[in-house]
């Protein structure tokens, strides 16, 4: 049970209003309260929390709720794109001044041996007949 600032017992929809009041002030779309849940749980994924650190914040001792309530992003997406690209391709610029893409050859040695293993792990693909 929670109570007002007076000790009172709060109505049940009290939250449910506030919520509305505030989105209507902040100008945001109408959305439910519980919805900002995932929504505070993709943004500590976007700022790169452990797995941890979520659950303690919001109060979970599963982390299947982590997963269910945190969403892959675009800006995700991105970040693990280039951080992957940065570790294959380098940039470099020859004496002609154009820049030139190279492929680090440190990165094939350690990347092709885990895609070979990946692929004999899964073996040949069969397709799914319908």
């Amino acid at each position: 049970m929670f109570a007002d600032p007076l000790g009172a017992p709060l109505n049940h929809n009290s939250d449910y209003h506030e919520w509305k009041r505030l989105l209507k002030a902040a100008g945001l779309r109408e959305t439910r309260l519980h919805d900002a849940r995932h929504t505070a749980a993709t943004v500590l994924l976007i700022l790169r929390q452990p797995e941890r650190t979520v659950m303690s914040l919001m109060g979970w001792s599963s982390a299947d709720m982590t997963r269910r309530y945190q969403h892959v992003t675009d800006s995700v997406r991105a970040d693990v794109a280039n951080q992957v690209g940065g570790l294959i391709w380098e940039a470099r610029s020859p004496d002609s001044g154009n820049p030139t893409v190279f492929i680090r050859r440190s990165a094939l040695a350690v990347i092709l041996p885990l895609v070979e293993d990946a692929v004999l792990q899964e073996g040949p693909r069969r397709s799914r007949s319908r």
